[in-house]
């Protein structure tokens, strides 16, 4: 099922010009079937794990975009009521990709809640962008929502975590609203972790879609991430 790509496709015909690689034609069997030989070599070996979701997924998933469009709208209006002052979302990407390479793009600390889909299997993560999560907490308390100017190493204290608890539970709802007319998922809160490495909704190498936005507030602006494995949405794919 692969397919080659051009530079392979370039090395093996230079190959088989150089004399590496002899066809059936070099042998003198005067066939000319066009297959070739290639000599054994155990680079050319790669093991594949049949219980791996190593694969491509074809195809968009329109409705998804729907829903996501609904989100926006009314998340937008929970936070800014929420807040007192006027947010802005918008969705900048969906990607289908494996979970451990998500996981390896994110920086310690990022704020991530567990969320757990009670009608489909499986659970969800929904990610606040660390300089995001502390512009929220500021200006929950009043402040100007500037964040941290240096946020290595910085652990959120647990006030700041019930203050992000409630961001989410106002996207749990939004996002409950948003699936409504697809499907009743349920959406439920769970934990939330500020190591990736302690989230595995999925094993790493499960396709998860992961849903970018970016948040604009008055003074300071973030990213958030709602993250489904591909096997929770897959039995209502249709």
């Amino acid at each position: 099922n692969q397919i080659l790509s051009q530079s392979e496709v370039d090395a093996l015909l230079a190959a088989v010009t150089d004399g590496e690689i002899k066809t059936s034609g070099d042998s003198g069997s005067g066939g000319g079937s066009g297959k070739t030989n290639i000599k054994e070599d155990n680079r050319n070996i790669i093991s594949y794990d049949l219980t791996s979701q190593d694969r491509i997924i074809r195809g968009r998933l329109p409705q998804l975009e729907v829903i996501y469009e609904k989100f926006m709208r009314s998340f937008r209006v929970s936070l800014s009521s929420a807040l007192r002052k006027i947010a802005s979302i918008t969705l900048t990407s969906t990607e289908f990709l494996k979970f451990g390479e998500f996981i390896n793009t994110l920086p310690i600390p990022t704020c991530m809640s567990v969320l757990r889909f009670n009608n489909l299997r499986g659970s969800a993560l929904f990610v606040i962008e660390a300089k995001l999560a502390y512009a929220l907490v500021d200006s929950f308390f009043g402040g100007a929502d500037r964040p941290y100017a240096k946020l290595d190493g910085k652990e959120f204290t647990p006030i700041e975590l019930q203050i992000v608890k409630k961001v989410v539970e106002l996207a749990i709802h939004d996002i409950e609203q948003s699936w409504s007319t697809i499907e009743k998922i349920g959406c439920s809160f769970q934990r939330t972790e500020i190591n990736p490495q302690f989230v595995g909704i999925v094993p790493p190498t499960d396709v998860v879609i992961a849903s970018t936005f970016d948040v604009e507030l008055e003074q300071a602006s973030g990213t958030i991430s709602i993250v489904i494995p591909y096997s929770t949405i897959e039995p209502i794919k249709h």
